[in-house]
């Protein structure tokens, strides 16, 4: 039987000693990491770090003292904005299309299937064309077309969904 599964994203101004930081700090609560990605944006020289780890120690009612001592331990040393949270909850997202479909069909069949562990808020386009795809999964079709000299209006438009 797996513990509880977390996550912990986290970013900061790239320098060494980051990955290990964090994966000291995972290592000394004798949490065990079942993920890791990281990488490194050269032009902004920003580092970012997604880690999936079990973790006993970190039941609910512990998450406020997990994040506290990685705060202590780890972020204010790194200068570091992060965030942790049950793997289980899923990332709300909004789906931007175009008038093709083969990517739309695979994103909403994986997400159908729980092989996508999203929260799908909508589906947005430019073009109609995908709306009765989306009536059909029972998802909300933002159209929002664009009207010449007006992208960035109709860009901005998508916040407010």
């Amino acid at each position: 039987m797996s513990r509880p599964s977390y996550v912990l994203k986290a970013s900061c101004t790239d320098t060494v000693g980051i990955v290990a930081a964090v994966t000291g700090f995972l290592a000394a609560r004798d949490a065990l990491i079942t993920e890791m990605s990281h990488f490194v944006d050269d032009e902004a020289q920003k580092s970012f770090i997604r880690v999936v780890f079990e973790d006993d120690a970190a039941t609910s009612g512990d998450m406020k003292e997990l994040t506290d001592r990685f705060r202590e331990a780890v972020g204010r040393k790194f200068g570091m904005r992060f965030n942790c949270f049950p793997a289980e909850r899923k990332m709300r997202a909004l789906i931007a299309v175009s008038r093709q479909d083969h990517c739309l069909h695979a994103l909403l069949h994986r997400w159908y299937d729980g092989h996508l562990p999203i929260e799908i808020t909508g589906i947005v386009s430019n073009h109609a064309d995908q709306r009765s795809l989306a009536e059909w999964y029972e998802l909300p079709y933002h159209h929002f077309p664009i009207e010449p000299g007006r992208k960035p209006q109709q860009e901005l438009s998508l916040i407010h969904i």
